[in-house]
């Protein structure tokens, strides 16, 4: 990777690496390692995930919440929508080494952007073996996605639940003759269907048919 984007990515997440191979590292894409017989980031983003749900999992718990209620907002704030979006803010996808295969999977693009997060967050800890530094990344860049979220499937279920509308069901499969890992949902309210929503997961397409379907009856957000 050349030296100068090195410098732009570092300038980017507000960090400065002792060793920049790490941060190469963290920047290599397995589809891309395969091609060009080098290491891929797949460790560090394990690495990653596990910082970044222990760093978490010390706030919620330090907050006082109960055991469901960390156990809910953690899901919510490590998610991939949040971390995306992030990377999305931070504009360091660009710099992301892939596999040309890879680089045809658009559908994948919110998976290959939280997974970068993660991976950034290991590299992090490896070259400054401080909870801190990765701490003080994850406060800097991830937080504003994380705070104020929505929970649609929440909301909608109190919502139908105070007004005694009958059951919630959820209707989710794969779309049909799509070439992309897509899923689309319908939410139902006592058989009648209210919302519909689309996500490369299952939990996504859920979501968003939730708030369709808040936003067909009219719900007000929550405070």
């Amino acid at each position: 990777m050349r030296s100068e984007y090195l410098t732009e990515i570092q300038k980017r997440i507000g960090y400065r690496f002792s060793d920049v191979a790490i941060l190469e590292t963290a920047f290599t894409h397995s589809s891309y390692a395969n091609e060009h017989g080098c290491e891929d980031n797949e460790r560090m983003e394990f690495l990653g995930d596990s910082v970044l749900n222990f760093i978490i999992a010390r706030e919620l718990y330090l907050s006082g919440k109960n055991e469901g209620a960390m156990t809910e907002e953690r899901k919510r704030m490590v998610s991939r929508e949040p971390l995306a979006l992030a990377v999305e803010h931070l504009g360091i996808f660009e710099y992301l080494r892939m596999g040309e295969g890879a680089k045809k999977e658009v559908a994948l693009s919110v998976k290959f952007k939280s997974n970068l997060f993660e991976a950034v967050v290991g590299a992090i800890y490896i070259d400054s073996g401080s909870v801190e530094e990765c701490e003080r990344f994850i406060n800097s860049h991830l937080k504003a996605y994380t705070e104020n979220r929505r929970d649609y499937k929440s909301e909608l279920q109190e919502y139908v639940q105070s007004k005694k509308l009958g059951a919630i069901i959820y209707k989710t499969e794969l779309k049909d003759n799509s070439k992309k890992p897509e899923f689309v949902s319908d939410v139902s309210v006592s058989s009648a269907v209210v919302g519909r929503g689309f996500g490369f997961g299952k939990k996504d397409a859920e979501k968003n048919a939730a708030k369709k379907a808040l936003e067909f009856l009219k719900v007000k957000p929550m405070k």
